[in-house]
């Protein structure tokens, strides 16, 4: 719900300029998915720029030159986090290295535990080197595109560490599955019955504690630390299930939406301007009238979350700031809202039960439900969120609107170096935001 809010700035503004994931969405229908190209009247509609004249405190001018001065302009060594003297490019090669060996590992493990767990009496070495073989091909056409990447900025070099996890880690995955599948074809005269659907949960389980793996890695050798599953992994998973649902219940949820908007909105006057709200707010009412554009607005908004790490392809300044500021933006909602992950995993795993009880007619309703978990997550972020943090939030969805002050000193740096509250180079909200929760 709050995710929703924030990345209705990114779909609703110039910001397509990479391919929208589809992947988890498939689902829908075919129908559906014929929409989502990039030539679709909703794309092209959304890609108009809003015209407004911002009554903020900031002197507002149209962000690009000077703020893509200060990310393209070379930066001092000091401004890589690391604990080496060696080149960006060079330590990422290293990184992508060590994923292959370690990915080649894992294939291995799985392979065996496959033919253990399913009581499998054959050979599978050649479908093992030949999973190897595919993931290390992967890898080094991966390795070739990253090492073409400009890194300019501390930032840069954050999220093509995060992408290398995110990639690495997807292709993994998908290998393992393709694995399973190729070892069953092959034993057509065994009855698998339920077994199948366990060994490929225990590959996810797997796949997702690697992730966990890799994520710890990079924060200890490079010193690019983030939370995994964060805030936006459970809502990318959540939107594909309010993806399923039926037209009926689809319009059910957007207007809870409305409520929990309506019902939190002392909080938004916190990170954002009034003009900026009412405008966005606006754009909110614009889009909910019509079933299919917000169908078409929720299947892209699942793409700007999973995709989020990918490198810029757009060589338009102003869409470039805008895809950094949303990305930075994301950022500092998955650290606010970092505590205690198996809290947040049993609060969407909740939801999302409730959601599937609520579409085969099992619950009755689930406005309760969704609105206690979105008054929670509001409540975390209000406590959590400094008054740093909050100012960095105004600035970037100023930013990602297409109006900001360029010229000011902290916002070149927070699209240089990225967020201080997402590094904890920033007070204890305790300590700087005693009245944050009273609101």
């Amino acid at each position: 719900m709050l995710i929703y809010y924030f990345l209705i700035l990114q779909a609703a503004s110039k910001i397509y300029c990479y391919d929208v994931e589809l992947e988890g969405v498939v689902k829908v229908g075919q129908d559906f998915l014929k929409a989502l190209d990039d030539g679709s009247a909703f794309v092209k509609k959304m890609n108009l720029p809003f015209n407004f004249r911002s009554k903020g405190k900031l002197p507002k001018k149209a962000l690009g030159s000077a703020v893509m001065r200060a990310i393209t302009a070379n930066q001092n060594e000091e401004h890589f986090r690391t604990d080496s003297n060696t080149q960006p490019d060079i330590q990422i090669e290293e990184c992508i290295d060590h994923f292959k060996k370690i990915g080649n590992e894992s294939l291995y493990a799985i392979g065996k535990k496959i033919i253990t767990d399913l009581a499998i009496n054959m050979d599978i070495g050649l479908m093992l080197k030949t999973a190897s073989d595919d993931y290390y091909t992967s890898m080094q056409n991966y390795n070739d595109v990253v090492s073409k990447e400009n890194i300019k900025s501390t930032l840069d070099r954050e999220f093509v560490y995060l992408d290398v996890v995110e990639t690495s880690n997807a292709l993994l995955y998908s290998i393992e599955r393709k694995l399973l599948n190729d070892i069953i074809a092959n034993k057509t005269d065994v009855l698998f019955d339920n077994s199948v659907e366990a060994m490929n949960e225990k590959i996810y389980k797997h796949s997702v504690q690697e992730k966990k793996n890799k994520v710890k890695y990079i924060c200890e050798k490079y010193k690019v630390c983030r939370h995994y599953p964060a805030f936006t992994d459970y809502c990318a998973d959540l939107i594909t299930e309010i993806l399923k649902l039926t037209d009926k219940k689809f319009t059910a949820i957007i207007e809870i939406l409305r409520i929990i908007i309506k019902e939190n909105k002392g909080f938004f006057e916190k990170v954002m301007e009034k003009e900026e709200k009412y405008l966005i707010i606006k754009k909110l009412e614009s889009l909910s009238t019509d079933l299919f554009q917000m169908k078409e607005f929720f299947a892209v908004l699942r793409g700007v979350i999973t995709q989020r790490f990918k490198a810029v392809s757009s060589s338009e300044k102003s869409l470039k700031s805008r895809t950094i500021a949303t990305r930075i933006l994301l950022d500092i909602v998955d650290k606010a809202l970092s505590g205690d992950e198996d809290l947040l995993a049993i609060d969407f795993d909740n939801s999302v039960s409730a959601l599937r009880s609520w579409e085969d007619g099992v619950r009755q309703n689930i406005h309760g439900i969704y609105e206690d978990f979105a008054k929670n997550l509001f409540r975390i972020m209000q406590f959590n969120l400094t008054k740093n943090a909050r100012k960095e939030m105004k600035i970037l969805i100023q930013a990602i609107m297409g109006k900001i002050d360029e010229d000011d000193k902290f916002v070149q740096n927070l699209f240089v170096n990225g967020s201080k509250y997402v590094k904890g180079e920033d007070f204890h909200p305790f300590i700087d935001n005693l009245d944050a929760y009273h609101i």
